[in-house]
């Protein structure tokens, strides 16, 4: 089974994150944890058919904000410097956090 973190940049990550909870879907209890979710307003997900799929989906984006927003200020230097570099060292990216 192909693991989420292995999709590739892009288009691809949406499509990983449908086959990894379809796969995950195989369980009653995350089914059951699913279903509880409201779906998500209309939007970018729309072209995910099963809306208890689009609606984790858009579950875990916010859960993603959530957890990001704090680091909102090093997220913008990041894309700054990648627009003008294209590629970011792990000392370049240490070094806009701190």
């Amino acid at each position: 089974m192909k693991q989420f973190g292995e999709s590739k940049i892009g288009g691809d990550d949406l499509i990983s994150a449908v086959k990894w909870i379809e796969d995950m879907m195989q369980s009653e209890d995350f089914r059951n944890l699913a279903a509880r979710l409201p779906p998500p307003d209309p939007g970018a997900l729309d072209m995910i058919a099963n809306p208890t799929i689009r609606a984790f989906i858009d579950y875990q984006m916010h859960l993603c904000i959530e957890e990001l927003t704090p680091y909102r200020r090093q997220i913008r230097l990041i894309a700054e410097r990648l627009y003008e570099k294209e590629e970011l060292t792990g000392d370049e990216i240490y070094a806009l956090f701190n």
